[in-house]
């Protein structure tokens, strides 16, 4: 700002003055490069030969560690009890001082690593093998060398882990460099040392030997330079080379105010007369060229820019927009062409923001804005109106075109996003207003939008176009059928037994979606279903799967009679699915004991600690779960013993070729012992023929599910097979 009020005259003298100054630096910088340059091999030959020392210092230090540990270990295998441990671990301690530090991490976690402060022992993933690990850290503000190995190789727990002073080969160091060295006090920055007798006037231009660790400074080394100043070189030359550059200065001033700033003052000063003959009491300083004009320029092109469009995606803010729909709906009055207002609004982004942090939140942000430009027309508008919410402004003809447009705006940004590495999926709320049709004027149009919005977020469809009577519109091409199907009740139930294959009695059904007719439809059910799931459209026709089961237990006078559903990956992020199905259990009055719920096995590792607490929920209301196509997802066997499940279904895949593939035998058979060793009973669908029948009963299989035993069946066999075969009948 100061510079800004300089007069041109005075700016041009001091950047001058500023260049003479430069050429003094630069002229100094050369000589001391000169002064130096002879001696920069004797010190890279000094650096090297202390930094092989200090190498070959630390090898020995890790050795002696790794002989202590050796020696530790065996001592600890030769006595397990806890508290000869503990005297021999204090014993340690007086014995080598240099020692920080001897823990014993077993497998019950009763001895948690409290000693070691900031120190953190490697990753499990990296303790792989024998072979103990070296780690460095700091603790305490000083830096530690430490080493953690099994105890019991090859496994991992217990683990022995030794601390030792990092810096302890500095006096040994010292005694190989013939210097004393000591600690410097005057340094709160980490552990350093410096050469006895080094003066503080000197330190700025000692030898700096830095130990480093995965970016952590952990100490230093302060040696005395070798050579002499170069301050005496610099002092015979300056008396002559000042004036020299003060003279030079004031020369191109000399020229340049008679060559180039007298001339342009006088024509600012003419232009100054003209303004103020129309417009007099200017301000005094308009008779001065102030410098940076240029600057100036740029930060006002920037505050322009930031004005009229948003900061983080680039796209226009909620005022251009707001110019650009009215500007549309004038030209819509005049040329009779119509306009859809698109409101888009990201699910719970709050909870991006709170598990990923809000700057991986502002990296989703940005990507979603990128797609929007990047797909829409040239006379398309799209604006970020205020955090996760976005406005489209789309011109267009046919009905149709229209919701192929939305239809394929919802795809695209429904796509999984990677953001700094990591992979994360989104779903969105549409809503769509438009003119003329819901409104004809800017803001009622807008307040049409926001309520299709609303509509979108609170409903189970995730578009909501504003229909008025005798409007066209429908939502989605890949789910029309699907929307035209859920309200036709073109959709039925059909239920597979699931049957015991030692008593051979009914355990449970299963609950299978048809199409009355299915030749009517664009895409198959599955096709259908598959497009829905993933494109988060699945929850309309999970609710319907739910009330029509529960209704069909209602009106079945068997107390004992169950049925299973599947539910999709979608339902299982849901956080108010287990309140669902207890109001909808309650509803009809249908104890939950009689409804199981089967879930994939690759659903389980998509967020499974989410996935967990959502089934524990749903296993303590009393209902059952169930693993369904087991061995296609690979579960992992650690999360697979924490769900809160009852039984496991071996894929079809597995089962159908049972009686001809010695590999899927050894597969179920192994499946069916891991299962019974959790607790779990075993389901195997696909049965076609009686002798996987039999190879199932021989393993010792629970349950089978299949054509050999029954095709599915329509509500009414369904009980009458049910009464045939029940349990105790």
């Amino acid at each position: 700002m100061l510079l800004t009020r300089l007069p041109i005259q005075r700016f041009t003298l001091l950047a001058l003055l500023m260049a003479a100054l430069i050429a003094m630096l630069l002229w100094s910088g050369s000589l001391y490069l000169i002064q130096v340059r002879h001696q920069s091999a004797l010190e890279d030959a000094f650096r090297a030969a202390v930094e092989a020392r200090v190498d070959s210092l630390r090898s020995e230090q890790k050795r002696r560690l790794q002989r202590h540990y050796e020696r530790i270990r065996r001592w600890m295998l030769a006595h397990p009890d806890a508290f000869e441990r503990l005297a021999y671990i204090n014993r340690n301690y007086l014995r080598y001082p240099w020692l920080r530090l001897i823990q014993l991490q077993t497998a019950d976690g009763m001895e948690p690593f409290d000693a070691l402060g900031d120190c953190v022992p490697p990753a499990d993933d990296r303790l792989q093998g024998d072979w103990p690990w070296y780690f460095v850290c700091q603790q305490g503000g000083e830096a530690r060398l430490g080493l953690i190995g099994p105890l019991y190789a090859p496994r991992r727990l217990p683990r022995l882990i030794i601390l030792a002073d990092y810096h302890d080969f500095v006096p040994e160091l010292g005694r190989l460099l013939n210097r004393h060295l000591q600690p410097d006090e005057t340094d709160a920055g980490g552990q350093w040392f410096i050469e006895s007798g080094l003066p503080a006037s000197e330190r700025d231009r000692a030898l700096r030997f830095e130990w480093k660790k995965d970016g952590m400074v952990l100490g230093g080394l302060l040696l005395r330079r070798p050579g002499g100043e170069p301050l005496d070189l610099w002092l015979s030359q300056a008396w002559w080379m000042l004036p020299a550059l003060l003279l030079l200065a004031l020369g191109m001033y000399v020229l340049l105010h008679q060559a180039l700033l007298a001339p342009l003052l006088r024509i600012t000063l003419r232009l100054r007369q003209e303004v103020m003959a129309h417009r007099p009491a200017h301000d005094r300083e308009d008779r001065y060229l102030a410098p940076g004009l240029r600057l100036l320029h740029k930060y006002f092109s920037y505050l322009t820019h930031i004005s009229r469009h948003d900061p983080l995606t680039g796209l226009s803010n909620r005022v251009i927009f707001e110019e650009r729909l009215h500007q549309a709906i004038v030209e819509g009055k005049r040329s009779g062409r119509k306009y859809a207002l698109v409101f888009i609004d990201i699910d719970h982004f709050h909870r991006v923001n709170h598990e990923l942090g809000p700057y991986f939140g502002d990296g989703v942000l940005k990507q979603l804005g990128r797609r929007l430009t990047e797909m829409l027309r040239e006379s398309d508008s799209v604006a970020r109106l205020e955090k996760d919410n976005f406005a489209l402004l789309l011109p267009f003809d046919e009905d149709d075109r229209l919701s192929a447009l939305v239809e394929k705006i919802y795809q695209n940004l429904c796509k999984p996003y990677r953001v700094y590495g990591r992979e994360v999926e989104i779903s969105v709320s549409i809503g769509v207003a438009v003119y003329p049709n819901d409104a004809q004027d800017m803001d009622e149009l807008a307040l049409k939008a926001d309520q299709a919005l609303m509509l979108a977020q609170k409903g189970d469809w995730p578009v909501v176009f504003l229909e008025r009577e005798g409007s066209d519109f429908s939502a989605f091409s890949i789910i029309q059928s699907l929307r035209q199907a859920l309200d036709d009740e073109e959709f039925e139930l059909v239920y597979q037994p699931v049957m015991s294959l030692q008593g051979h009695r009914t355990g449970y059904f299963e609950a299978l979606l048809r199409w009355r007719h299915p030749e009517q439809h664009q895409y198959s059910i599955e096709r259908t279903i598959e497009l829905a799931e993933k494109n988060h459209l699945i929850k309309p026709l999970t609710h319907w799967i739910l009330n029509c089961a529960v209704v069909q237990l209602a009106e079945v006078e068997e107390p004992d009679l169950r049925i299973a559903i599947n539910l999709s990956m979608v339902d299982l992020h849901e956080e108010d699915l287990p309140d669902r199905v207890r109001d909808t259990l309650d509803r009809h009055g249908v104890s939950p004991r009689r409804l199981l719920i089967e879930i994939t096995e690759g659903q389980i590792m998509q967020e499974p600690e989410q996935v967990i607490d959502i089934l524990g929920r749903l296993a303590r209301m009393g209902i059952s779960l169930s693993i369904d196509d087991f061995g296609t997802g690979q579960a992992s066997l650690t999360y697979l013993k924490k769900m809160p499940v009852e039984k496991l279904k071996i894929d079809q895949s597995f089962v159908r070729h049972l009686d001809e593939d010695a590999d899927d035998c050894h597969i179920v058979e192994a499946t069916i012992q891991l299962a019974h060793t959790l607790g779990l009973d075993v389901v195997a669908e696909g049965v076609e023929t009686a002798e996987i029948h039999n190879l199932l009963l021989e393993m010792g299989c629970d349950f089978a599910q299949g054509w050999y035993i029954s095709r599915p069946l329509d509500a009414q066999r369904m009980i009458e097979w049910y009464r045939n075969t029940r349990p105790g009948g």
